[in-house]
């Protein structure tokens, strides 16, 4: 053998000793994770997802209710400033039309005969005011407002009818009803001359409007509150938020069940506030 093959020989010996050492040759078999420890690095990763995305999905929804609760301001401003401008308050966007303008009567333009129907509930005119006319979550805003604000006054006497003058009267009323307890306080306000309704985030009521049925998403129960404020009439509910159980009840003989859902903002307008910014402005007397 000659010297080159030798030193190819040894050559070849010592990458195979190499490979036999590091394992290249064995015929071990290579071990990978078990069932239960890819559940348990699973549902690490949950955990931490849960603790992430909770957080994350709460200060979203703070939010939107954040947002409802300045475009109501907002729309509260515009209503004061309509006011101001045209001598009274817009009517409601029927619930039939719901084009986001005011329903006059007449040619449906004009603010000199009042509203089309009594009593004027439906949607924010959104359109007659400016605004946008939606919540955080993208619901249209509900609107009532009381007859004598729709109606001009005719200039010379303080108070010379039911329209809008100083002696303007209203029955729209607020109540505040305790969630724990189910007892309704003496109202909030009565006789306010206009109140706007952010839905929430259910927006269960907006069925009574679009002429679904009532409850149709609403929990077991005496679901109440909510649908209030959606009923066509001019009583309306304002209480603190709770989110309610599938077996709930809003009636005064609560027992042990707990309040149904409830996450409406509501805000209106007091006569004294409104009947103030009309003298200023010199539209009263």
């Amino acid at each position: 053998m000659t010297e080159r093959a030798t030193e190819i020989v040894l050559r070849r010996s010592k990458i195979k000793r190499v490979c036999q050492r590091g394992g290249l040759l064995a015929h071990s078999k290579v071990r990978g994770f078990t069932l239960i420890e890819v559940a348990m690095a699973m549902a690490v990763i949950g955990v931490l997802l849960a603790g992430t995305l909770g957080p994350l999905a709460m200060q979203v929804e703070q939010r939107r209710r954040y947002a409802s609760e300045q475009m109501l301001k907002e729309a509260l401003d515009a209503l004061l400033g309509y006011a101001v401008v045209h001598g009274v308050l817009p009517c409601a966007d029927g619930a039939a039309q719901s084009d986001g303008w005011a329903d006059w009567a007449g040619d449906g333009q004009s603010d000199a005969s009042g509203c089309k129907t009594y009593p004027s509930v439906g949607w924010l005119p959104h359109r007659s005011l400016g605004v946008a006319g939606l919540d955080g979550w993208g619901n249209r805003l509900g609107y009532a407002v009381s007859a004598d604000f729709t109606r001009p006054h005719a200039r010379g006497e303080p108070c010379g009818g039911d329209d809008f003058d100083l002696c303007a009267t209203s029955e729209v009323a607020i109540e505040d009803w305790d969630p724990l307890q189910g007892v309704r306080d003496e109202e909030t306000a009565f006789g306010v001359a206009a109140v706007i309704v952010g839905y929430g985030k259910n927006a269960r009521e907006m069925q009574l409007f679009a002429g679904g049925p009532t409850h149709a998403q609403a929990p077991a129960g005496d679901y109440l509150h909510e649908p209030e404020n959606a009923d066509g009439d001019l009583v309306f509910v304002s209480r603190r938020a709770s989110m309610g159980a599938r077996a709930c009840t809003d009636s005064r003989d609560a027992g042990s069940l707990p309040r149904c859902h409830f996450d409406d903002l509501l805000v209106w307008i007091s006569p004294a506030i409104l009947m103030e910014r009309m003298v200023s402005s010199r539209r009263l007397p």
